[in-house]
């Protein structure tokens, strides 16, 4: 077997794109707690005196496959290994011996490592340019270099040629330990260095943080594609970084903001103004006069200038989909699956275009959504595995199930599209997409046909999932010809006032017992419910319906939480309720309940009428 030097040595180009451990620890992963950095540094240490002490050529080191990588402590283990050179517990020149034994000879990934970490201080001058040329060619090992590499001289220069050179890993190395000397090294980190097809966004937010703005700002060549591009670098910095945490925030405000406001020309651009301006808005210790601020922005954003920066970037599908759909309140768009449709083309599985088309559509945006997947995606291999798989354990394996979710939530109101899709869906690959299509055959049961029943019954008889089997079961066998009540809301009816008094909240009973499509329809569209008196329910004297904007009754208030509210509407008070959450799965609905301000109002102008119409009389009199 080749050592480990000698085939970098043979390797042409560089390996950054390697998966890396070290890479993902430094810059991604939590560091493991101090006292078990100390602990591992310490065992090390004594691995190597036991080996000192021995006076073997034998190196067995870092043999305990479950041993946390070097690159977790190798900090601490140098300290200490320094520490025992100070005090002459081991030899410096045993050290060197065995630094350069480590690095040339070693077969071993991890002793080679620890050969690199002990470079630091004992590989000789000579050797060192030859030792950083070659593991600097590798993403797993360039980062045990960080204190070596500076020993070169012009170390900073070499890292910038490194960094122009390589790609991946390799590259955030050379640009995080790099320090920014000059305006050559400033320009090029906001021009070019952030460039790469895997770390791209971890080096703009690092860069974006370390970078003189204002110096860069101030260049003569400074033109509309630089500032465009500087404001890619800085919309994602904001959307990684809590703007209370950023630096150079008033260089943004300051600074950048009036030049991206005067020579920006992409939605790049835009998307910065909007949301350096909403930061500042919300951070309170920005001291300006933030109405007068808001104003600016806001005639700044719908200027013409800005407006057609939008519309022309929905147009060609610039931008991410996230940020567009975001912007689009600004404008006043309601996006449809046309004006996304280039986003698709441009990625089949973006994920935004089927949540918001999913949740905001239309129904023709949703219908051409369900079409438009239909078509795309082979439904055969989304469906017939049924696995028994929670949502909390999917994987990026079962990225297309999860869209056939969506796409089945966004669905439920469409009949027959939805309905057919469904009969597809209750065989699918995973949980969540049965769980779904069964939801919506429980809002049809009643269209089904005896062939439709059929296939709900093979359903069944396949399904593993005991909860799913039960609710296939009650498509199957419990009839949705259940009560479709509705009621005169006019004398309920109130609108919801500042003043309006929280009370409770409950969960809304005897909704499993309602007509499941009319609830769901009414769950959809009403956002108020109206409480009213039952009584002369035979079952509850105290029984509270709770009523929707159509007049459903959507179901009735708790029996062992009604006698409160009974008294207070039976005493002329109106109640009303918001719904805050529901499942109709599992048969929940939960509600906040409140007293409406209206009756309050009504009996001061009631009070006031009466002052009124008795100082009249006096004046007759």
């Amino acid at each position: 077997m080749e050592n480990v030097f000698k085939r970098l040595q043979e390797f042409n180009g560089y390996d950054g794109y390697k998966e890396s451990f070290e890479m993902n620890y430094l810059c991604i992963y939590e560091s493991i707690p101090l006292r078990e950095q100390v602990e591992l540094a310490n065992n090390l240490v004594d691995e190597i005196l036991n080996m000192y002490k021995s006076e073997s050529n034998e190196i067995y080191l870092l043999e305990d496959s479950n041993s946390k990588s070097l690159i977790c402590y190798f900090e601490i283990f140098m300290k200490k290994i320094n520490t025992l050179v100070k005090e002459m517990i081991i030899d410096e020149k045993w050290l060197y011996k065995l630094t350069k034994e480590l690095i040339y000879k070693s077969k071993k990934v991890e002793y080679v490592k620890l050969g690199l970490v002990l470079s630091e201080k004992y590989l000789n001058v000579e050797n060192l340019r030859e030792v950083v040329d070659t593991f600097s060619k590798s993403g797993e090992y360039v980062f045990y270099l960080s204190n070596t590499i500076k020993k070169l001289e012009f170390y900073n220069t070499y890292l910038f040629n490194l960094s122009k050179k390589a790609t991946g890993s390799i590259k955030v190395f050379a640009i995080v330990n790099m320090e920014n000397l000059d305006s050559k090294i400033n320009s090029y980190l906001i021009e070019d260095g952030y460039k790469d097809t895997k770390y791209e966004r971890l080096l703009m937010n690092y860069i974006i943080s370390i970078v003189d703005l204002n110096e860069y700002l101030e260049k003569r060549d400074l033109d509309k594609e630089k500032i465009n591009n500087l404001a890619c670098l800085i919309c994602n910095y904001l959307l990684s970084v809590e703007f209370k945490y950023i630096g150079n925030k008033l260089e943004l405000v300051n600074r950048f903001l009036p030049t991206v406001v005067n020579y920006g020309t992409n939605f790049e651009s835009l998307y910065s103004i909007f949301l350096i301006a909403i930061n500042v808005l919300k951070d309170e210790n920005i001291e300006c006069n933030k109405i007068e601020f808001e104003k600016e922005i806001n005639d700044i954003l719908l200027s013409e200038k800005w407006k057609n920066i939008y519309f022309e970037a929905l147009r060609d599908a610039s931008g991410k989909t996230e940020d567009i759909i975001k912007m689009s309140e600004i404008y006043d768009v309601n996006l449809s699956f046309d004006d996304l449709l280039p986003y698709l083309n441009r990625d089949i599985r973006d994920f935004e275009v089927y949540w918001h088309i999913s949740k905001k559509g239309t129904t023709s945006s949703r219908l051409k959504l369900l079409n438009f997947f239909e078509e795309t995606f082979k439904i055969d291999d989304l469906i017939g595995k049924m696995k028994d798989i929670e949502k909390d354990k999917l994987t990026q394996e079962y990225y297309d199930d999860m869209l056939f979710f969506i796409v089945l939530k966004g669905s439920k109101s469409l009949y027959p599209e939805g309905k057919n899709i469904s009969l597809k869906g209750i065989f699918g690959n995973i949980n969540e997409v049965r769980k779904e299509s069964i939801n919506i055959l429980k809002r049809y049961r009643e269209k089904l046909s005896l062939e439709e029943l059929k296939i709900v019954k093979e359903a069944y008889e396949k399904e593993k999932n005991i909860i799913l089997k039960d609710e296939l079961r009650r498509v199957l066998y419990e009839s949705n010809n259940l009560k479709k009540e509705f009621v005169n809301i006019e004398k309920i009816k109130v609108d919801e006032h500042g003043k309006d008094i929280y009370l409770t909240s409950i969960a809304v009973a005897g909704s499993r017992f309602r007509n499941r499509e009319y609830l769901e329809k009414e769950l959809e569209k009403s956002k108020i419910y109206y409480l009213t008196r039952e009584k002369d329910n035979l079952y509850d004297e105290k029984a509270i319906k709770i009523v929707g904007e159509t007049g459903y009754v959507i179901g009735y208030v708790p029996r062992k939480e009604n006698y409160i509210l009974s008294n207070l509407l039976d005493g002329g008070k109106l109640l009303y309720c918001r719904v805050t959450e529901y499942n109709l799965y599992e048969d929940c609905i939960y509600a906040n309940v409140y007293l409406s301000y209206k009756d309050v109002i009504e009996t001061v102008e009631n009070s006031l009428k009466m002052v009124l119409d008795k100082s009249r009389i006096k004046l007759i009199n």
